[in-house]
């Protein structure tokens, strides 16, 4: 699997659920190595902040479970990064 950058090949599709340190820094590498990035977050402070801050090719969506669903079809690679402070990490 090539995440991007080689010409006549298409990139692929990188899907970072979580929009933290972990997650940013995930979709950063992603998105630098030349893949087509989504990054969903449930806080819309969060995804504003990030849509900011964000390259070109990172996309910010709300995460739930329907837009998680609708994304996968066409996702290459899914990087958790979701953790609730003081909460077991999600399997």
């Amino acid at each position: 699997l090539l995440l991007g950058g080689i010409p006549g090949v298409k990139p692929a599709n990188v899907l970072v659920l979580g929009g933290g340190i972990v997650g940013v820094n995930a979709a950063k590498m992603a998105s630098g190595l030349g893949a087509v990035t989504t990054i969903m977050d449930v806080s819309l402070p969060r995804l504003r902040y990030l849509d900011d801050i964000m390259p070109a090719n990172v996309q910010t969506r709300v995460s739930n479970e329907a837009a998680i669903r609708e994304l996968l079809p066409e996702t290459d690679v899914v990087i958790g990064a979701v953790l609730k402070p003081g909460a077991k990490a999600p399997h």
